[in-house]
């Protein structure tokens, strides 16, 4: 029977198209953030994959290291979340350094993808995210 072999190959074919190469989401528990004497800047986020949400570059437990745009804004202004439309955001320090929870959308090579590689603008995730809240120490402001 032929129709079992044409079907299985198409169901290949659509679990490709859903995680294309270089398309890959992970969950990151952070061990320790470099971050560098000027800002902004990048930071330097280690850390190990603890859950993977999307593609097959990366396994749980690998570890990682990610170059994160890293600076702060004047004033108590939140940073906006990155989007495909907004591309890179910069991630305040101080969260990335108290924050013990990341996720990241990374190309195969582990670089973070701030914009859809095949035109997929379906992803939650774009380049590096904190995923739990921080206490942060604030100054006073007038």
């Amino acid at each position: 029977m032929r129709v079992l072999p044409v079907l299985a190959l198409g169901f290949i074919a659509l679990a490709a198209a859903a995680h294309p190469s270089g398309d890959n989401v992970v969950m990151i528990s952070v061990a320790r953030v470099e971050v560098p004497r000027t800002l902004p800047g990048v930071c330097l986020v280690n850390g190990v994959v603890s859950h993977v949400w999307a593609g097959r570059a990366f396994q749980e437990g690998q570890a990682l290291a990610l170059n994160v745009p890293c600076g702060t804004h004047d004033g108590v202004r939140p940073l906006l979340p990155a989007t495909p439309a907004s591309g890179m955001r910069l991630t305040d320090p101080a969260v990335l350094r108290a924050a013990k929870l990341g996720a990241a959308h990374l190309d195969d090579a582990g670089n973070l993808m701030w914009q859809p590689a095949n035109g997929d603008g379906g992803r939650v995730i774009w380049g590096y995210r904190v995923l739990q809240g921080v206490r942060l120490h604030m100054g006073r402001t007038a």
